[in-house]
């Protein structure tokens, strides 16, 4: 009987290890191929190291890609890390067939690309396998010559009809000897010519003038220009950014007013406007006018002849009308090329009081919100505010000056308005504020009572 029962447990304990060993034994692996065709990439080069590369050229990079698979291999979109690597693919060329084999390529730019280069382009295809591709390659881009500046050639100011100070110098890089200018174009007929010399600095190199041209209109010119280089006996091309502001024989500046972040009130002045010569010629400002607000003044702040110049102050007349404005100031030279100079000027001349909200609305409805206002009577902000008297002509409203808010702005006082009668009858009336602000010792603010709704 015992020896049945040994037998028993050692059954059991038999048949649990058994099912606990099959609880704990691993799913197998799922095929990554579904049971229909699939496509199959290969790449047998997926890196190209392309050595040495002169600055200025454009590298094509190929990669072989080939479907080793039963169903079509269908590339979505390519994405390049820089904007230096164009790729060239046609929408027909998007659809690998079973067997087949595209070459895709692409174009390294090596323009201001110097040093080591290390790019690569992601193709993003159906191949469960891999679902993204990466292809890469590898460079070192040197120059040949070098440009300063580098980037945009800015002349500044130029008279017209002469050579900007400005040059543009070209030298060979090392195990070179000499460079060449061979032209220069300029687009969209940019009003410059060149001329090229020997730079005395740089044994081989060559300094650009630039000079614009005596029918040039006044103004900003910006554009493009095209370089074409004989380094030894490599050729180059260069484009190259270039701005220049053509004044002629006066200039100013601003070459606009923006006053509007000034507060303008009656007597302010404007910021300066400086009108000075731009060559050797001296000459004179003889008048300056600024519409119907703005008076306007000229004071001569040099003396010697080769730089004359003058400072031109407009204020806001007194009773000017408050508001956003935009005028012209035009002033008169002898200057036989510049006689009449305009510059645009706008702004917002500010009231020296005013009240917040502008009218004072009370309602004959007994409620705290319809019977009582607080106004805010607001100077510019230089303004000490004072009030030294306050009233209104309709007897059933009552006004007063506000003594909370001691930290208040100085320019700001508050006023309350309150309806001492809910049976008063509706209609207008007007409130009288005695200040301290010239041209507003008595301002007056609208008030309106309104019957309960």
């Amino acid at each position: 009987m015992m020896l049945r029962s040994m037998i028993a447990l050692l059954a059991i304990q038999l048949f649990g290890g058994v099912v606990a060993l099959g609880q704990l034994a691993p799913t197998p692996p799922k095929s990554a191929k579904s049971g229909g065709p699939q496509p199959k990439l290969q790449v047998i080069v997926r890196r190209h190291e392309l050595g040495t590369l002169i600055e200025g050229d454009k590298v094509p990079i190929t990669w072989l890609l080939e479907n080793k698979g039963d169903a079509d291999l269908v590339i979505s979109r390519t994405v390049s890390s820089c904007g230096c690597t164009v790729i060239h693919l046609a929408e027909e060329d998007k659809t690998i067939p079973p067997g087949g084999r595209l070459e895709l390529t692409a174009v390294f730019g090596t323009q201001n690309r110097r040093g080591e280069q290390k790019k690569n382009v992601k193709v993003y295809i159906n191949d469960p396998r891999e679902p993204k591709l990466t292809l890469s390659f590898e460079a070192m881009v040197v120059g040949v010559y070098n440009v300063d500046p580098s980037g945009i050639i800015n002349l500044r100011t130029v008279v017209r009809g002469s050579t900007a100070q400005r040059v543009m110098t070209i030298t060979p890089a090392k195990a070179y000897k000499n460079v060449e200018v061979t032209s220069i174009k300029f687009e969209r007929q940019m009003p410059l010519t060149y001329s090229v010399e020997p730079d005395p600095k740089v044994d081989g190199g060559k300094r650009v003038l630039f000079k614009i041209s005596e029918t040039a209109a006044l103004g900003t010119i910006a554009g493009q220009g095209e370089m074409t280089l004989l380094v030894d006996d490599v050729e180059r091309t260069r484009m190259f950014p270039l701005r220049a502001e053509v004044v002629g024989s006066v200039t100013w500046l601003p070459k606009v007013l923006d006053a509007s972040r000034q507060v303008l009130t009656d007597g302010r002045k404007l910021a300066m406007v400086t009108v000075r010569s731009a060559d050797k010629l001296a000459f004179e400002v003889k008048g300056a006018t600024a519409g119907d607000l703005l008076d306007v003044s000229i004071e001569k702040i040099s003396g010697p002849p080769s730089r004359t110049a003058y400072s031109i102050y407009m204020t806001v007349r007194d009773g000017a009308t408050p508001g956003p404005f935009a005028t012209t100031l035009t002033v008169e030279t002898d200057s036989l090329d510049q006689p009449l100079i305009n510059i645009p000027v706008f702004g917002i001349i500010e009231k020296k009081l005013a009240s917040d909200p502008q009218i004072a609305i009370l309602r004959t409805d007994g409620t705290p919100a319809g019977t009582r206002r607080r106004l805010r009577l607001m100077a510019v902000p230089s303004s000490n505010l004072e009030v030294t008297g306050v009233s209104c002509d309709n007897p059933d409203v009552k006004v007063s000056t506000d003594p909370t808010g001691a930290r208040r702005p100085r320019h700001v006082v508050m006023l309350t308005v309150e309806l001492m009668n809910a049976g008063a009858t509706p209609g207008d009336a007007t409130i009288t504020v005695n200040t301290n602000i010239p041209g507003h010792s008595t301002f007056e603010i609208p008030c309106r009572i309104e019957s309960a709704k």
